[in-house]
């Protein structure tokens, strides 16, 4: 199994294949692209340095760490009179891989890799790496920008181009040199929407700030530059023209001027005295941090990157100029109900599709998250609870139904409704269950509107909403 790994992460040498799912020769890989309106490489500049941003970097880990904290599960539908109820599904093949992806690291590291792609990148590749005897070694997450993704048949592991696949394989390229190609039949690839250049690839907003963040890189070099020279900027050196006598500087003194002043005043010699033995007039050549005034710049730019990234800069612990929210509880929930959500189903539904039902052959089963450990949703958790508890007073659902929506255990036991209960209490049988529409209708309407609404807000029984 180290090998295998050592074989997937560092330079292969050009002798095995391992036919017909992988295949490996060829070189490195180049991607270039000139923003509108410009005529700088940005992409170039910042090509496989996105992730060394110090801004995206916290917003990757703010986002891997809410996704970690939701645990992948297996859920199964069974059809009922009322509609179709999903339940969880103990030990299922998909999530206990998901629990234990491969000897090498958890859940948790692997969602930090899920995350950092999807944020950055729009592209997430999970390999579910073949064993010889024909299962799996488990699943790896692949560095999106060391991923191609093909539609011809330039390689002997292409799908054939029969119209039934988007993609005929995936090009993987080694760090150490070389490539390796991947038959989509074990590559996960969840994608963010489309490409416009490459449908074939997702597509994350940042990508479109990349002006940005070359800028925040920029101001951030400049300022550490400026606190590395104790505050002095550029400045030019030049014979004194005031004084009587011509003053001459010969080059030695021209090389070494510039030299003693670093020596002198910067880092560790901020503040001392300097005698210059030959005259000299000092000119500045930039502005200072202060006649900049980069503040607002900065702001803005601070701004647009969380914005592409779907948080405002208070959740990660940033200053924000907006002040769009009261405090930072109020940021975490939009953060959640804005990108992290959205995320997870869309990460589910794109699992479902391409490991449940296209790799396991399954129809009735898909993904869903416990999110019984995320403090975000433990309002909207006790919210369902009061809502449950209401909808099963009144008759309208199920014990079963209210355990099912506050994500508690249930059983056949439990499809009673609170009369059924009351009765079997009472030592009776079904013939004396009250009527549950004894009420006035307009108020049990009013009623019913009221929990509809509770319902919509509540974001932690949407996967219930949506199958009730």
């Amino acid at each position: 199994m180290a090998n295998l790994l050592a074989r997937l992460l560092g330079g292969f040498g050009q002798g095995s294949k391992s036919a017909p799912i992988v295949s490996q020769s060829g070189t490195g890989l180049d991607l270039r692209m000139l923003l509108p309106q410009s005529t700088v490489d940005y992409q170039a500049e910042l090509e496989g340095k996105l992730h060394l941003n110090s801004l995206l970097a916290m917003g990757v880990d703010y986002f891997a760490s809410n996704i970690a904290m939701s645990p992948l599960i297996v859920e199964a539908s069974k059809a009922e009179a009322g509609g179709v109820r999903w339940s969880p599904v103990d030990g299922h093949e998909a999530q206990e891989r998901a629990a234990m992806p491969n000897p090498h690291y958890s859940w948790s590291r692997l969602a930090f890799g899920m995350a950092q792609s999807w944020l950055l990148d729009g592209n997430v590749f999970i390999l579910d790496w073949p064993s010889v005897t024909g299962g799996s070694n488990g699943w790896f997450w692949l560095p999106h920008d060391l991923v191609e993704v093909h539609d011809d048949q330039q390689s002997d592991v292409a799908a054939p181009q029969d119209g039934s696949r988007l993609v005929t394989y995936y090009r993987y390229y080694q760090p150490g040199g070389g490539y390796i190609d991947f038959s989509p039949d074990v590559m996960i690839h969840l994608a963010r929407g489309f490409d416009l250049r490459d449908p074939k690839r997702g597509f994350s907003p940042v990508k479109a700030a990349i002006k940005e963040i070359y800028g925040d890189n920029v101001a951030t070099t400049y300022t550490s530059a400026i606190l590395d020279n104790a505050g002095v900027v550029s400045l030019m050196f030049s014979p004194d023209m005031r004084q009587k006598t011509q003053v001459i500087i010969d080059k030695e003194d021209a090389k070494s001027l510039p030299d003693q002043i670093r020596k002198f005043f910067t880092r560790e010699g901020a503040g001392k005295a300097m005698w210059s033995p030959v005259g000299v007039q000092v000119q500045k050549l930039a502005f200072s941090p202060a006649e900049m005034d980069l503040g607002p710049l900065t702001d803005r730019t601070i701004a647009r990157i969380c914005g592409a990234m779907g948080f405002d800069p208070m959740v990660l612990g940033l200053p924000s100029a907006n002040k769009t929210y009261a405090n930072r509880e109020a940021a975490d929930d939009a953060a959640y109900t804005r990108i992290i959500t959205p995320a997870k189903e869309q990460w589910a539904e794109q699992i479902t599709v391409k490991y449940l039902k296209q790799k396991l052959g399954e129809k009735n089963t898909r993904i869903a998250w416990d999110n019984s450990r995320v403090p975000a949703l433990q309002d909207d958790r006790t919210e369902t609870a009061t809502v449950a508890a209401l909808l099963f007073e009144k008759g309208i659902i199920t014990q079963a139904r209210a355990l099912e929506m506050i994500g508690d255990p249930f059983d056949e036991e439990n499809e009673v409704n609170i009369f059924e209960l009351q009765s079997q209490a009472m030592g009776g049988g079904d013939e004396s269950q009250p009527d549950a529409t004894e009420e006035d209708p307009q108020e049990l309407q009013d009623e019913a509107k009221t929990i509809a609404d509770k319902l919509r807000k509540a974001a932690a029984i949407r996967q219930y909403s949506k199958t009730s």
